[in-house]
């Protein structure tokens, strides 16, 4: 009588089922980023770990003394080549105004290339330039896209040319979108 032992690595159950590897745990974060937290947060995450290559490892229990944060999860990921980093993409990145008499709205359009968590602050430069929100994040996107609305505040101009952006600060890049208002000016076409 012979007996073969089944060994099954070491999973941890989630509401979608078994995670036993990083690429279980890529699917589950694409299912359930908020799920996929829980579980990178969670002391269980090392027995996904056990088979994974010691780099991956070791990586995990680096971050884990600094931060267990969204932000952390999608640099884990994109660290082992489980996801591309984010990137966004604006639908213009400029924009003249002429002689404004008062506040005026104005709507940027933003696409992100692929899913996963990413804070984005945004800094304006020039006083006449008002956004509702500092800090947004991908999470605010419906789907892959998003717009920010900002206002020019015409009583916050000056005669001639007034000079303004607003800057988007991601973890891999800024983005600038600039602002122009000519205002009481004589205009050679």
């Amino acid at each position: 009588l012979s007996f073969t032992a089944i060994i099954e690595k070491p999973y941890v159950m989630t509401t979608y089922g078994k995670v036993q590897s990083t690429d279980d745990f890529r699917k589950l974060a694409i299912k359930d980023f908020s799920e996929a937290g829980r579980l990178f947060r969670s002391k269980e995450f090392y027995e996904i770990l056990k088979y994974e290559n010691e780099r991956t490892f070791y990586l995990y229990d680096n971050m884990r003394k600094w931060s267990l944060s969204e932000q952390a999860m999608e640099e884990f990921l994109v660290g082992i080549k489980q996801k591309e980093c984010i990137f966004l993409t604006m639908g213009r990145n400029q924009r003249t105004f002429r002689n404004l008499k008062e506040a005026t709205r104005e709507i940027i359009h933003f696409t992100k290339n692929t899913w996963g968590f990413m804070p984005i602050k945004i800094e304006t430069v020039g006083d006449f330039i008002r956004v509702s929100r500092p800090e947004i994040s991908t999470e605010d996107f419906v789907g892959n896209a998003h717009e920010i609305e900002y206002v020019v505040r015409a009583e916050k101009l000056h005669g001639g040319r007034n000079y303004g952006a607003l800057k988007f600060v991601t973890p891999y890049e800024t983005l600038t979108y600039e602002v122009e208002v000519l205002q009481n000016q004589e205009y050679d076409e």
